[in-house]
């Protein structure tokens, strides 16, 4: 197996950053310190998708037909995922709409779906927020509470959602509710975050701003035409989600880029000769790199039109672990220091701490891979 991008690969990498440190704001860095999910941080979000629409590179990886660049090398979509996550994610929630929002929508929604949303999506000019996990089942969905009720010309939507980053500044919501008694009687709809009903809730704290809210539903009427695929079909879409979801943040190579920081800052400091330091960083740095061959792996299923498997289970569940091991080196070898600097350090620290939360609990994650890889039984 060749490890080594090829030189045309290299270029591709190296234009994404140039892309990115020529448009990048004044004020960047202020911006990351808020929190990645706060309404300036949204709406420059927006800003820079646009420049990346304009440049036909913010859904290169799209069909034509809906808009897109028609290129079929997800190793571009995905080193390109890479460099935007390195300087902290420019384009804000838009990753969510360009990585698995948008392809959803191609794939389960109606024409007058598609018409609705995709053209803002590939323009850049949208923000949308995602409402799977719940106060009382987490991200187990066979426990969502949420309810959605038939009545005239739609449903009546009541209940919570928990964990929904960027919700108080998001245009829409990607949002499951229980439309029947079943276990698996779930549905998805759209809709628009000014609904009358919906109420957001920030829980601001040691997590940055933004990104742990709770958003609550009362009486929010759906249209019909709100509906993602059909009734009861929610687990056949966060089943395709899952598959572009669970490897759509980079955390390997956030932590590896943090790790080169801290290690190069020790370094100066005369600080990284302690042997128990070093084993550790070489630790981190090997879980770290694990996560990046399990990701690409799960990435090469997808280059090769193979169906999603339980490998892009194992992928989000190395990303959690090697991110909990750059945390403890962190806390361990900086303690108070994390605070100190240009802030790099702790908005790292900040933005990882939930990791085990957003994008699925890793406990379900866990349990997934024990049932798909290792055929243990269902507890």
């Amino acid at each position: 197996m060749e490890f080594a991008w090829s030189p045309v690969q290299d270029a591709f990498r190296a234009s994404i950053r140039d892309f990115i440190s020529a448009n990048l704001p004044d004020g960047y860095d202020a911006l990351i310190r808020e929190g990645l999910g706060t309404g300036p941080r949204t709406v420059m979000g927006k800003q820079f998708s646009q420049k990346l629409a304009e440049q036909e590179m913010l859904v290169r990886h799209w069909p034509v037909e809906y808009g897109g660049g028609g290129d079929d090398d997800w190793w571009n979509y995905f080193i390109q995922t890479e460099e935007n996550w390195a300087a902290w994610e420019p384009r804000g929630p838009q990753y969510m709409n360009t990585s698995w929002i948008g392809p959803s929508i191609m794939r389960f929604g109606t024409e007058a779906i598609k018409q609705a949303h995709l053209p803002a999506i590939r323009e850049g000019t949208v923000a949308w927020c995602q409402g799977f996990s719940e106060p009382h089942g987490g991200t187990d969905l066979a426990a969502m509470r949420t309810s959605a009720e038939p009545v005239e010309g739609g449903y009546r939507i009541n209940g919570s959602k928990i964990w929904t980053s960027y919700s108080p500044s998001a245009d829409y919501i990607f949002l499951l509710a229980r439309t029947g008694k079943g276990r698996k009687d779930i549905s998805c709809f759209l809709l628009p975050m000014d609904s009358p009903g919906i109420l957001v809730r920030e829980n601001p704290g040691v997590v940055p701003v933004g990104h742990l809210n709770e958003v609550f539903f009362s009486d929010v009427f759906a249209p019909v035409e709100s509906m993602l695929g059909n009734e009861g079909e929610a687990w056949e879409i966060v089943k395709f989600v899952i598959a572009y979801e669970r490897i759509g943040v980079p955390f390997y190579h956030m932590g590896s880029a943090l790790l080169d920081h801290v290690v190069a800052q020790l370094q100066a400091q005369d600080r990284f000769d302690d042997s128990h330091v070093r084993a550790f960083a070489a630790r981190v740095r090997a879980e770290l790199e694990a996560a990046r061959q399990i990701s690409y792996s799960v990435m090469d299923e997808r280059a090769r039109g193979m169906p999603s498997s339980a490998l892009a289970q194992l992928g989000r569940s190395s990303n959690v672990t090697s991110g909990r091991s750059l945390l403890d080196f962190l806390s361990e070898v900086l303690g108070p220091e994390i605070g100190d600097g240009d802030g790099t350090i702790e908005s790292y620290y900040r933005f990882t701490l939930p990791n085990g939360h957003g994008a699925g609990a890793h406990e379900v994650v866990l349990n997934a891979i024990a049932q798909g890889m290792l055929d243990l039984p269902r507890g």
